[in-house]
């Protein structure tokens, strides 16, 4: 018990939950008894915690005074003030390349700008919160804290929110994969809400967390559509993409590690909510390894603008703002094919030659793929 404590201020219906919280800085769970409090076994604490008879399930908190649902509402009715800052007193006010961008276009690249910023202010709190509730023991004090409710219903939820905005914008333009990737995110934070499956949830705060590390690779997204310094934009990418194939690598191995032994859990391994985020967790894995082939398109592009080379991506068939005629006729050379006649300088900035080059990069400027 609590220190000096010898009588609880507990209820008559007080739940295992409330006896629980009164143990202060003391260990709960069984299966952490005697190790080190931050280890990397205690990532199977989520599954461990469903089979515990003291803890069941994880407390319901309120948050800034706030239940999920009317926190998770006041995220949303927040993201047209941020978007329309974003847009109206940053990119129109400091970019010239931007205001001569098709709407389609300024409405995407707002869109990353929005992540670009969200996910670097969250990057660092929510990295310490998640390890905390990853690696570390659970004790009655942590979970009686605000972590779990500000891990939930602010990072995660913000995250929803931000992702279910894009997906209602780019439904006037259908990204089937960006579509996918958003509905596999949010079944997986929802199966383990509404299941109270405490393993799922470990899952999601996974996949959550490594899609705030994503900020690096929204910072390369805003500068290739603004045309900034190429310099710039290539220590970037180089840089985000290498953090992508870590932090991925990294998020692999504890998911791996994570299924495979909760698979062997019997409290675990036959709850519908865990066989169902298993199968899922592999289509998510996919379509994330597939944004390295991306943005390995958009790093030729970045190389070809240093080199006065086409820059211009399309939508729909249409030539943006940022192709460049270069004077040139155009070549009617039956020999060459429409994508040599535009390397060599024949084509530029023509609606065909950019239809031939077109390549990964204007599929990811798209799809928004990255995300996570």
């Amino acid at each position: 018990m609590r220190p000096k404590t010898t009588c609880p201020n507990l209820a008559l219906n007080a739940t295992r939950l409330d006896i629980a919280m009164q143990f202060g800085d003391t260990v709960l769970l069984d299966s952490a008894q005697g190790k080190p409090q931050w280890a990397w076994s205690h990532m199977l604490q989520g599954g461990d915690m469903m089979a515990s008879p003291m803890v069941h399930e994880l407390p319901t908190q309120r948050v800034l005074g706030l239940s999920c649902v009317q926190l998770l509402l006041v995220i949303l009715i927040s993201m047209a003030p941020v978007y329309l800052a974003m847009h109206k007193l940053v990119l129109m006010q400091f970019s010239s390349v931007y205001r001569e961008l098709s709407k389609m276009q300024q409405l995407v690249t707002c869109q990353h700008g929005v992540y670009a910023v969200v996910f670097s202010l969250q990057l660092v709190p929510q990295t310490v919160i998640a390890c905390r509730f990853l690696f570390k023991a659970w004790t009655g004090d942590y979970i009686a804290s605000q972590e779990l409710p500000l891990l939930v219903g602010v990072f995660i939820l913000s995250r929803a929110a931000l992702y279910l905005t894009e997906a209602c914008v780019r439904s006037v333009h259908t990204s089937w994969l960006l579509l996918v990737h958003h509905q596999l995110f949010f079944t997986i934070i929802l199966m383990g809400l509404w299941t109270e499956n405490t393993a799922v949830l470990s899952i999601g705060v996974v996949l959550d967390l490594f899609a705030c590390h994503e900020a690096p690779l929204y910072v390369v997204l805003v500068s290739y559509r603004l045309k900034l310094n190429v310099t710039f934009s290539k220590l970037m990418l180089y840089t985000s993409c290498i953090w992508y194939v870590l932090t991925r690598v990294f998020q692999t191995v504890v998911l791996v590690y994570m299924i495979v032994c909760w698979a062997t859990n019997p409290s675990v391994k036959l709850t519908p909510g865990f066989i169902i985020t298993s199968m899922l967790c592999g289509a998510f894995t996919v379509i994330q390894a597939y944004t390295l082939v991306i943005y390995r398109a958009m790093g030729r592009k970045i190389l070809s603008r240093g080199k006065g080379q086409l820059s211009g991506i399309l939508i729909d068939g249409q030539p943006s703002s940022e192709t460049s005629f270069s004077g040139k006729c155009p070549s009617n050379d039956p020999a060459k094919s429409p994508l040599q006649r535009g390397q060599s300088g024949d084509l530029q900035g023509m609606p065909d030659a950019a239809v031939s080059i077109h390549d990964g990069a204007d599929m990811l400027y798209m799809t928004g793929v990255g995300k996570p």
